[in-house]
């Protein structure tokens, strides 16, 4: 199953809005000196952060990590079970479920904010399946039963 997520636009924006204030005073004054030209790389490099998109795939097999940039793929990598260390189930934020794979070989990848949202039972399920170690914080779990509230009065 593939989970999408997104980058976090309103950070982008914000910066996007100083830049573009920044640039605007410069422009007004006449002063195009090397600080001008180093927020317009600035600018453009927030414009391509707006169209990263990341994809996060559980096969039956293996694990697939890719990021895009609109549609060009700019990094994948591929875990089977036998490179993972051990998956942490963790918290991030307030009300953010997340999870960090540990890999043998490489960098750890980051799980948060994918949706939709089953990602963390399809994952605890092929670990499960693979006989990978996981462990979930305290604050995980309070989480869990959290939400497993909410849906039960969603019911109601």
């Amino acid at each position: 199953m593939a989970f999408h997520a997104k980058t976090q636009r309103s950070f982008l924006a914000l910066f996007l809005l100083i830049l573009g204030t920044n640039i605007v005073f410069d422009v007004i004054t006449q002063s195009f000196g090397y600080l001008f030209y180093f927020n317009v790389l600035l600018i453009l490099f927030f414009i391509t952060l707006f169209f990263v998109k990341y994809t996060f795939t559980i096969q039956d097999e293996h694990l697939s990590y890719e990021v895009f940039i609109m549609t060009f793929c700019i990094y994948k990598r591929v875990i089977s079970p036998s490179q993972m260390k051990k998956v942490e189930f963790k918290r991030y934020g307030w009300t953010t479920q997340g999870a960090l794979i540990q890999t043998k070989k490489g960098i750890n990848l980051r799980l948060a904010l994918f949706s939709p949202n089953e990602i963390f039972n399809e994952l605890l399920t092929f670990t499960d399946k693979h006989d990978i170690p996981t462990s979930k914080t305290k604050d995980y779990q309070l989480l869990e039963r959290r939400s497993k509230y909410i849906s039960k009065e969603k019911v109601l």
